[in-house]
């Protein structure tokens, strides 16, 4: 489970930000939360990011995407006939980040800065504690920590420093790392990928494979409505088709059709008409909404299968609200959701913000001041002008639109048409 993410001087964020899935002490919906069974901790399984475009949303999104990303394809390359290579350049590698945008660009002190990062999550019996710092591509900083839930003690895997004269310090007290050459990593290279890709170390290999198993997509990209992942569809068909009909799509079957050289060529999709005769329609003859819920449903599937972490940009994007509500409903059912996964997203959808599908710590805004600073904080942390709360029962979509959440969705002044024609 994913337990923090905190990212300092990147895009749009100026300071610190931290995206913190650890639940507060709020009673709503206390029977969704994620329990971890050794330590009776509790976690979120959702997280949706609202905002006004250009507040920042998808930056925090992209700066967890930067940092799996910079751990990650290094270790791909190493292995480039595996599941995870072809699904991270094909599908996942899109939410990119060009390495001159990376820092905070409205104050010439953070060019010189470095961009920061810091991932808390468990596994199994472990939390574990990653934090790195860039300078453009090099690595000024990079430690790793490992706790034992039940016994609190924590373990230093390694920390490394690098000088102002380039020299390196590692410290790797952990007797898996002994005899490993951890002197030669490159500036450029995490010692975290060095470690993965040179041996067959457990903490180390646990902690990558949990990211390389996080999926990351940007559903403002429209080439995303036909991309499916039929795979999983056709491993998982019956299950599939049970949700797309309890949404209300009336799908009955589905098939591949491939081409001499057994590559993909088309989708085809299967419907009963009024007179009960199977009618086969083009995937591209369906809507754009339909297209956008087969595409998502194989990754939502694998995400509650697996218990992984699901991240999407624009989710909510061409799908109804009832669609987008139970998608999330499906992360929150205890019942449904049996192996943790987590969902996060940025959203626009008001439908759904209010106090029977969330609860006040599920719910984050992005707002940026006047000096182009975004700033990330949940309803639950967010305090009024007369320095109360929001309470449990509000109308949450209402007070949002109002702007009282100090992140206004809308523009604040339109235009003066008539000052224009003149």
């Amino acid at each position: 489970m994913l337990c923090q993410f905190t990212f300092k001087n990147f895009k749009s964020f100026r300071n610190e930000a931290t995206l913190d899935l650890c639940a507060e002490n709020i009673g709503e919906h206390s029977e969704t939360l994620l329990v971890d069974e050794y330590d009776g901790e509790k976690f979120l399984p959702v997280v949706s990011i609202y905002g006004p475009n250009g507040g920042g949303k998808t930056s925090v999104l992209e700066a967890f995407a930067y940092i799996r990303k910079k751990i990650c394809f290094p270790v791909m390359a190493t292995l480039l006939d595996s599941d995870y290579n072809r699904e991270l350049l094909d599908i996942n590698d899109i939410l990119k980040i060009n390495e001159e945008q990376k820092y905070f660009k409205f104050s010439s002190e953070c060019a010189e800065q470095p961009t920061e990062f810091v991932i808390i999550c468990r596994i199994g019996e472990y939390e574990y504690n990653y934090q790195l710092s860039l300078k453009g591509e090099c690595v000024v900083d990079e430690c790793f920590y490992r706790t034992h839930i039940i016994d609190d003690e924590p373990e230093i895997i390694f920390e490394r420093n690098v000088t102002n004269d380039g020299n390196q310090i590692i410290n790797s007290p952990n007797e898996d790392l002994e005899g490993l050459a951890l002197n030669k990593v490159r500036s450029d290279l995490t010692l975290l990928s060095l470690i993965a890709i040179i041996s067959d170390t457990k903490i180390i290999d646990e902690f990558v494979h949990w990211l390389m198993d996080c999926k990351l997509l940007n559903y403002d990209k429209p080439f995303l409505d036909s991309a499916v992942d039929f795979d999983t569809i056709s491993k998982n068909k019956k299950s599939i088709i049970e949700l797309l009909n309890s949404m209300g799509i009336d799908i009955d079957d589905m098939r591949e059709e491939k081409d001499s050289d057994g590559k993909h060529r088309q989708i085809y999709t299967t419907r009963i008409n009024s007179d009960n005769i199977k009618v086969e329609l083009n995937f591209n003859d369906e809507s754009s909404g339909t297209r956008k819920v087969l595409s998502l449903l194989p990754l939502v599937y694998t995400s509650l299968y697996e218990g992984s972490v699901f991240i999407a940009d624009e989710m909510d994007a061409k799908l109804h609200p009832k669609l987008f509500g139970y998608i999330i409903s499906l992360f929150t059912d205890p019942k449904i959701n049996k192996n943790q996964a987590q969902l996060i997203c940025t959203s626009h959808d008001l439908y759904n913000m209010n106090k029977e599908r969330f609860r006040r710590d599920e719910i984050w805004f992005c707002s940026m001041n006047a000096k182009n600073e975004s700033t990330l904080y949940s309803l639950v942390q967010f305090k009024m002008p007369n320095g109360t709360k929001p309470r449990n029962d509000g109308s949450y979509s209402k007070q949002y639109i109002e702007g009282k959440f100090g992140a206004d969705p809308y523009i604040r002044k339109g235009l003066e048409w008539e000052d224009i024609n003149e």
